[in-house]
Formats: C-alpha cells, structure tokens, sequence
C-alpha cells in the first residue's frame, strides 16, 4: 500500500518512503500494531527541473488518492500554514 501510495508522484519527484510499526499507544485506541509510513520527496522534478509547488489542489488531490487506494475515507490533512510558522510547505496527510 505504501508504495502505491508513494508512486502518486513518482513519475515526476524522487520519492523514498520507510514504513515501520509503532509500539502501544493509547492514542490509537490501545494496544494493537500500528504501522506508519513516512514518505520524503524531493521537490525539484529529475524529468524538467521544476519546483513541487505543493499548492492546495495538488495536496488534495494527492489525499484522495490516499483515499482510494486505502479504501478508507477518514483521511485528512494538515497544510503548512494550519501548523504555524514553523512548518511552511509542509503538510501532514492522515488518517483520523
């Protein structure tokens, strides 16, 4: 799942993803596995040379990929300027 979820941009943005199993938490309802995947990319396209202009289209439509392909429609995101200065170009995409 992760690396369909990985290959939305791939055609265009290097794109290296890891997955690994968090340990026991409360925020997720207990004590079951829970797996996260980050995915890093880098933003200037190896095809053209162009910036990811990561606007709020692209980021949503990025989402309901995430959407179709986990067949889970609970996902959200979190874009740069929602989590304060510290964090600009950056979004967050998960589920809740």
């Amino acid at each position: 799942m992760s690396r369909s979820i990985a290959s939305y941009f791939s055609d265009k943005y290097q794109i290296v993803y890891a997955v690994h199993r968090k340990p026991c938490s409360k925020k997720y309802g207990g004590c079951a596995s829970v797996y996260h995947a980050h995915f890093v990319m880098n933003s200037v396209s190896y095809m053209d040379g162009t910036m990811f202009s990561g606007n709020r289209s692209e980021i949503y439509a990025f989402l309901n990929y995430i959407k179709q392909v986990t067949g889970d429609k609970s996902w959200v995101t979190q874009y740069g300027s929602e989590k304060g200065n510290d964090h600009q170009g950056v979004f967050d995409v998960r589920a809740v």
